[in-house]
């Protein structure tokens, strides 16, 4: 049991223009809330959307808050488990995507480029929900 789900942070794209290291990080129980997480994150980080490993963290400290617990969120540089589409930041191109667990398990983000994503200052600019809800 649990609301698992991943924010994905890729920091830039070699020559054949395909991500292929990204950090995952974690939720196990707070899932369905991590859009809003996300967008409240980018919100207090603005001015750190172009540095990756700065706004990986406060994207992480927004993520586990106060908590302390020894579990309930990590950081990976894998999909651990999951529950929802990966929400990736996508730092080179300053967009969000609902990226399907199904197409990164078969092709990893090879295909990421062809997703329609979303600008992050109009991700941040309103509420957003997972496309889906999970079964």
């Amino acid at each position: 049991m649990g609301d698992r789900a991943n924010v994905v942070v890729i920091d830039s794209y070699p020559q054949d223009a395909h991500p292929k290291e990204a950090v995952f990080l974690y939720t196990h129980w707070a899932g369905y809330e991590l859009p809003e997480t996300l967008r409240s994150a980018l919100l207090y980080g603005k001015s750190r959307w172009d540095d990756a490993p700065y706004l990986s963290r406060i994207i992480f400290q927004e993520m586990i808050g106060t908590s302390k617990s020894q579990t309930g969120y990590g950081i990976s540089s894998r999909l651990t488990d999951n529950e929802y589409d990966l929400l990736v930041v996508d730092v080179a191109r300053q967009r969000i995507v609902f990226f399907p667990e199904s197409t990164y398990k078969d092709t990893g983000f090879a295909t990421l480029s062809e997703v329609a994503g979303v600008p992050l200052e109009e991700y941040v600019g309103k509420e957003q929900e997972w496309p889906q809800e999970p079964d």
